[in-house]
């Protein structure tokens, strides 16, 4: 049990891998038709030599610029992120056996909470990243910045809302599997959990202190075997739940139900 439950975390792990990176390449392609747009209209811009119908045009483009975004696929970001959450849920249907519990009897209110903030994220992303465009066009337009530095600008924001993108896929994505992986632990009886995900060079101090056997908030030893109330009590540093969210924004790691806990299993006396 314990080496399919590993093959088990291993296989999740990667596909949540996949879905964050299928995000971060419908996002790049957003941000390349976005980037083509505002890359042409510039220059035909910088080559007007009306002066008037210069700023006529650039601040019609300025005020079409949420629309454009939304044109070149940044909605669609989203729509994807909420299908990648549904699948995320329906890998975890494995463990219900194994665990003894029914679909029926675990409650995943909390995805739903992780899911609208999830999506809310990435069209608040939306809108920070118009408005940094509208400033930038904006700045162009008063001669504070050169066709050069604007355009260098306008490449970095998207870039900058590309990697936000996946970050807030890979997060969340993560952060629904946990949930439910949480949820089907607590119905079944377990109350202890295993920090799963390795060591490698990048881990971060939170995590590697846990997988070395030691509390990462006061240093002391110890055993990877978490209960329920420790593992709410600790603190990742970045304001987010570890039992959702482990070490943080693109934490690999995750909370694997402590099987000796089944002996006294609720879920199996059904």
């Amino acid at each position: 049990m314990i080496r399919k439950q590993k093959e088990l975390e291993d296989m999740i792990a990667k596909r949540i891998d996949k879905h964050a990176l299928d995000i971060g390449r419908t996002s790049g392609k957003a941000r390349r038709r976005m980037a083509a747009y505002l890359l042409s209209e510039l220059q035909k811009l910088d080559k007007a030599k009306n002066p008037e119908v210069r700023a006529r045009n650039l601040q019609t483009m300025t005020k079409s610029v949420l629309t454009k975004l939304t044109a070149a696929g940044y909605d669609q970001i989203a729509d994807e992120l909420a299908t990648y959450h549904r699948q995320t849920e329906e890998t975890r249907k494995d463990y219900y056996d194994e665990f003894g519990v029914s679909p029926d009897d675990i409650d995943l209110s909390r995805l739903d909470t992780i899911r609208k903030q999830a999506v809310n994220n990435v069209y608040t992303g939306k809108l920070l990243l118009a408005a940094d465009l509208k400033g930038l066009l904006k700045k162009y337009e008063s001669g504070k910045m050169d066709f050069k530095a604007v355009t260098n600008q306008i490449q970095q924001s998207l870039n900058t809302a590309q990697n936000r993108a996946f970050t807030i896929a890979n997060t969340s994505i993560a952060a629904c599997d946990r949930a439910t992986n949480y949820a089907i632990g607590e119905e079944s009886g377990v109350e202890s959990w295993t920090y799963m995900g390795g060591i490698i060079k990048q881990t971060r101090p939170f995590c590697r202190a846990i997988m070395e056997g030691r509390n990462p908030n006061t240093g002391e030893a110890h055993q990877n075997k978490w209960k329920t109330k420790e593992i709410r009590e600790l603190d990742n540093g970045q304001g987010l739940p570890v039992m959702e969210n482990a070490g943080g924004y693109n934490c690999r790691h995750s909370w694997v139900p402590d099987l000796t806990d089944l002996t006294n299993n609720k879920g199996r006396e059904r």
